[in-house]
């Protein structure tokens, strides 16, 4: 069996010897730029007279794989048991409930809320009674 060998300088290396480490290298190049590229966190609706990122969350209420209108049900009922001024983080994969439902239901009480998009299918909306 003839063995192809590459010359690198004065150094010999065979096929094996170099795809290893190539793919090493590119594995952790394709992990850098996703890092890069991943979305960082906006605010998409601001309806708050304070700065509700700075302010200490009382609770906090995962809500993903609930499908509207039962984040905002979460929302009312985890509201329903803090105290004034309390700020509740509300975490949801519905865009519908982010963007429509929760925000609705804290005009109409008219709790202060933040909606932020923390990725494509991610949003924390952060409300203050």
């Amino acid at each position: 069996m003839h063995e192809t060998v590459l010359k690198l300088g004065t150094y010999g290396f065979d096929r094996e010897q170099l795809i290893l480490p190539l793919v090493w290298v590119i594995i952790i190049f394709a992990n850098i730029e996703m890092n890069l590229v991943q979305e960082q966190p906006k605010i998409v609706i601001n309806k708050s007279s304070t700065e509700l990122l700075q302010h200490k969350i009382a609770k906090s209420v995962d809500t993903r794989g609930m499908c509207c209108p039962y984040p905002s049900f979460e929302a009312v009922k985890n509201m329903n048991s803090l105290n004034a001024n309390d700020v509740l983080e509300v975490i949801t994969d519905s865009d519908e409930s982010a963007l429509e439902s929760i925000p609705s239901v804290c005009d109409r009480r008219r709790w202060e809320f933040l909606v932020i998009q923390e990725g494509k299918d991610l949003w924390k909306v952060r409300i203050k009674k």
